[in-house]
């Protein structure tokens, strides 16, 4: 898996794409035969206002079910990081499923006709 990391009003420093890195393949791990690319965002919405501005946007590029994005926000980076790869973790888990739910549709079909 290619990983690219981009950022809009933050600082990418070493300490946070070490992070980035290890929770995505943390989260990621199981499906790493599935996934070609990982496209992470990272955005302070607000500037240094505060509040819950801190954007993360993943999104993958696998071959049976296409891309994949989500985006969570959260007031820290860590935090919108682990939300955004917990859901993303979800999703890849449940359209490799009704991938393989659909394709075992069409065999019963096929060996019935």
């Amino acid at each position: 898996m290619e990983l690219t990391i981009r950022t809009r009003d933050v600082e990418l420093t070493e300490a946070l794409r070490e992070r980035i890195t290890r929770r995505l393949e943390f989260a990621l791990d199981t499906f790493e035969d599935h996934i070609e690319d990982a496209f992470v965002y990272m955005m302070d919405l607000n500037g240094p206002k505060g509040g819950v501005d801190k954007l993360c946007q993943i999104t993958v590029r696998a071959g049976r079910i296409g891309d994949l994005a989500v985006r969570e926000t959260g007031t820290t980076f860590q935090a919108a990081l682990n939300r955004a790869a917990r859901r993303l973790k979800y999703r890849i888990s449940e359209a490799l499923r009704a991938g393989e739910s659909r394709s075992r549709k069409s065999i019963r079909t096929a060996l019935a006709a």
